[in-house]
């Protein structure tokens, strides 16, 4: 419904970033100065026990999430029910102002090159900026740091990212790539990529998207959905099964603007929110 059979240029030549040598490929764990390979199982128990241990501390208020609007609407589904709904966790921030220098044609090219910014702001409404949460942790308020994605070093001066996060107890990176953040998180979860999984985006218009799967995932990476139920099972955590058709009939059950879409009424040529958001 929106272009047909065309591809865009940067989208049509951006597999070489699929399988690039800087991909993250195994779990790591931060042992002294160095990250060293740790099994998906250890990897994942760590961090839950490290979050359990903070909240048990400090209450929600001493944990905080960085969400990526790179991630699915049914991945964002499941950080909604295991963080806010169920861990109670307020400080949320995902919002990244779109990189000034990224072309943009103002008619079919946006500078924002975000597959999902409005499912993020459907599926967490109230979710903030990243700065506001950095600065938490500059100030010491935040002890458990869940990072998605971000090279936060992108959008703000690596000095002031590393500082932050030196006064962060755990630092999770979940994510694709092995980047300044990434070297800065006591444990990193390797995620897969969009072409390594199925789910839907939300484009800027409001219109739901289905993608699928096209590649295996590289090395032990996993889509993040599967990830977020490892630590929920971790966590003691009730989350809901299925793939991604069953999320998305969750979402359409449960989410006001995403009332009445299903997997099936997205098809392909995807369908519009029904509220704005």
């Amino acid at each position: 419904a929106v272009h047909g059979h065309w591809s865009c240029d940067a989208g049509r030549y951006a597999s070489p970033a699929i399988a690039a040598p800087e991909r993250l490929k195994a779990p790591c764990l931060k042992r002294g100065a160095s990250h060293q390979d740790a099994s998906w199982i250890d990897a994942l128990r760590e961090a839950a026990g490290a979050l359990k241990q903070i909240l048990a501390r400090h209450g929600p208020q001493g944990v905080a999430l960085l969400v990526s609007p790179q991630m699915s609407n049914e991945e964002l589904f499941l950080v909604r029910g295991m963080f806010r709904e169920q861990l109670r966790i307020g400080n949320i921030g995902g919002i990244v102002p779109p990189d000034p220098g990224a072309y943009a044609d103002d008619f079919l090219i946006t500078s924002d090159k975000n597959p999902n910014r409005r499912g993020l702001a459907a599926l967490l409404p109230g979710c903030g900026d990243v700065e506001p949460v950095l600065r938490a942790c500059a100030e010491g308020r935040i002890h458990f740091l869940h990072i998605f994605q971000y090279d936060l070093t992108r959008s703000f001066e690596p000095a002031f990212v590393r500082e932050a996060l030196d006064r962060v107890e755990c630092v999770v990176f979940q994510g694709s790539w092995d980047q300044p953040t990434a070297a800065l998180a006591d444990i990193l979860l390797p995620s897969a990529v969009y072409a390594e999984k199925e789910g839907t985006f939300t484009n800027l218009q409001g219109r739901v998207q289905r993608f699928r799967r096209a590649v295996a995932p590289l090395g032990e990476s996993l889509p993040d959905g599967e990830i977020l139920r490892g630590l929920a099972r971790e966590l003691g955590l009730d989350v809901p099964e299925g793939g991604a058709a069953a999320l998305l009939e969750r979402i359409g059950s449960g989410v006001p603007a995403f009332a009445g879409i299903t997997w099936q009424s997205v098809g392909d040529g995807g369908q519009l929110l029904q509220t704005e958001t």
